[in-house]
């Protein structure tokens, strides 16, 4: 049994959606699938992002000149 995690890195999808179509895992509606899964995954927060909390010795982003 092939992973969907191996199959990405080996670029062997087709070899997985058939496994798993033969398995009985049909195709499913992204929307669905966005709602059920949207409060579990959060986004990465990106390194320009601030969570309102100042990092010791980090800047305040004030200027002082």
């Amino acid at each position: 049994m092939i992973s969907l995690r191996s199959a990405r890195a080996s670029d062997r999808l087709i070899d997985f959606i058939t496994q798993e179509t033969e398995r009985g895992i049909g195709p499913i509606l992204s929307g669905q699938f966005d709602e059920d899964v949207g409060g579990l995954v959060k986004a990465p927060q990106l390194q320009d992002q601030t969570s309102g909390s100042h990092v010791r010795g980090g800047s305040t982003g004030k200027k002082t000149r």
